[in-house]
């Protein structure tokens, strides 16, 4: 399944709701985009949502 390294955030669960009222699973998935970052003196290649990478949240995986 789709997840955030950094923040965890995964698919939204709602329904499609016709004008008969038939209900169906509809599924929003995050903005996912594969970032290199360095763990522990390693590259490695890790999911990071837009908002996170907006933010410059891999920046900070990057210094520790």
């Amino acid at each position: 399944m789709a997840k955030c390294a950094i923040c965890g955030k995964t698919r939204l669960v709602g329904a499609n709701v016709s004008h008969a009222h038939n209900v169906t699973k509809k599924y929003q998935k995050p903005n996912l985009r594969k970032v290199n970052v360095t763990i522990d003196g390693k590259a490695k290649k890790i999911w990071i949502c837009a908002k996170c990478l907006k933010a410059g949240k891999a920046d900070e995986i990057n210094r520790k």
